[in-house]
């Protein structure tokens, strides 16, 4: 158990029902509230890219794929996942009740990103094959 998150929602945490793939866009679209449970799963998210984009430099640089085709699409990604896990924009709402805050724009940033890492992972996989 996490402490601090109540235990029936540390699905996202890996203790119960853990999400992979690309069905944490699914569940952050339904945790898209101000809340620090959302904030975590962005964060983690964020970083997850971090290390993808980095992966991809390392295949290239071991000659095993060209990056001049794949490490500005992954950065693309890495930047929008940047965008939703804004702490201080969603600190800022939180602090605020969330005066200012657009759920409807947060879901719509979600699954831009969502599709957009779908289109170059398809890309990916066909040039990989």
């Amino acid at each position: 158990m996490i402490e601090g998150i109540p235990a029936e929602e540390q699905c996202l945490h890996g203790s119960r029902e853990p999400i992979f793939g690309m069905g944490i866009y699914r569940k952050l679209i339904e945790l898209a509230d101000l809340d620090f449970q959302y904030l975590r799963a962005a964060h983690m998210l964020y970083e997850h890219k971090v290390l993808m984009t980095k992966r991809i430099r390392y295949l290239s640089d071991l000659g095993y794929i060209n990056g001049m085709l794949f490490e500005d699409p992954f950065k693309e990604i890495e930047l929008k996942a940047n965008v939703i896990r804004n702490r201080n924009y969603i600190l800022k709402n939180m602090i605020n009740q969330g005066e200012n805050f657009n759920k409807l724009r947060l879901i719509s940033m979600i699954d831009d990103l969502s599709q957009t890492e779908m289109e170059h992972l398809e890309k990916f996989f066909r040039a990989i094959k």
